[in-house]
């Protein structure tokens, strides 16, 4: 009996702190903006692929799996860099539900002068959230929902719109998106009473600057608010340090959530591995230790070393860097 009120439990503790987050979450959102913010594609000023796996909630007691979620990404500019193109597909798996999608996105950039840049984009998107009944554990005598003591998948197929605005500036980015415009519920093929989820308008408002502190050592602080109706705003608070332009070290607070390391290397300007460590803070630590994420990123043509201008890609090099894009 225990052990199944601490289950219960945990799924409580689970709802709250997801009823801020629908949308898969990243710690290292400024080497990932494009999956958030649409009018961020094509500003590496070449072709780049992304894969980024997360592992969240990891040591999860009484539950048989912690959350996974895995995203392949590909943007990049065309029309001399006026336009960026782009896609992802991405998988955000826990327990017995699941949510699988796939994105295209068209950005616009517009300069305002030599060392600022306006972005807008849009998005378009397909989604398929499954919720595996067979995964589930009750007293079938008890229970009298025809939806979840029936075995199967259950099935739900609904697109969605996102939109978003960047701004950089010499030393200064700064955007505005929103991934999801257009609220939904998502509910069963069988039965339309039952819904898995509803899906909320998240705001995702990002900005950050650049401090030259030596010849080889760039500071970058950054702040990412996430809004969502009806449930507590989150704020991730981040400082990163750009060394010698092939390592990076830095560390994250998100608000009533956790505790974030990471550090990353870049090779030849064209490879970046980068790494983080959350160290869970909220009431899921006693039931969680903590999650892992691990990204992979590649761009088809290499930077141009300048010497004078800031980058954002490998330090601070470019005067007009996205969170994790160089603009060419």
């Amino acid at each position: 009996m225990t052990k199944h009120i601490r289950t219960f439990v945990l799924f409580i503790a689970m709802a709250v702190a997801a009823q801020a987050q629908q949308l898969p979450q990243y710690s290292q959102y400024l080497h990932n903006a494009f999956v958030f913010n649409p009018a961020t594609a094509g500003a590496s000023g070449s072709p780049e692929f992304k894969l980024v796996m997360r592992s969240q909630w990891t040591g999860l007691k009484d539950l048989s799996a912690n959350q996974q979620i895995s995203t392949f990404s590909i943007n990049a500019p065309l029309r001399e860099g006026k336009v960026g193109l782009g896609g992802y597909v991405f998988k955000d798996e826990f327990g017995p539900v699941s949510k699988t999608g796939i994105s295209g996105t068209y950005a616009y950039h517009i300069n305002l002068n030599s060392s600022s840049k306006l972005s807008f984009g849009l998005s378009g998107s397909m989604y398929l959230y499954k919720l595996n009944t067979d995964a589930l554990i009750f007293d079938i005598y008890e229970n009298t929902d025809n939806v979840l003591t029936t075995p199967g998948n259950f099935k739900a197929y609904t697109p969605n719109l996102g939109f978003g605005t960047y701004y950089t500036g010499e030393k200064l980015f700064l955007g505005l998106s929103v991934p999801e415009m257009i609220p939904a519920r998502i509910t069963s093929s069988q039965n339309a009473d039952f819904f898995i989820m509803q899906v909320k308008q998240h705001y995702f408002l990002m900005g950050g600057t650049m401090l030259k502190l030596s010849d080889d050592v760039t500071m970058k602080p950054s702040m990412m608010l996430k809004i969502v109706k009806g449930a507590p705003t989150q704020a991730d608070v981040n400082v990163m340090f750009d060394l010698k332009r092939s390592f990076y070290v830095g560390g994250s607070y998100r608000t009533n959530d956790a505790v974030v390391l990471m550090f990353g290397i870049n090779l030849k300007d064209m490879w970046r591995l980068g790494y983080s460590y959350d160290m869970i803070t909220s009431n899921l630590k006693q039931y969680a230790k903590s999650s892992h994420e691990l990204m992979i990123s590649y761009n088809l043509f290499k930077k141009g070393k300048k010497e004078d201008a800031p980058s954002k890609e490998n330090s601070d090099q470019q005067q007009t860097p996205p969170p994790d894009n160089e603009q060419k």
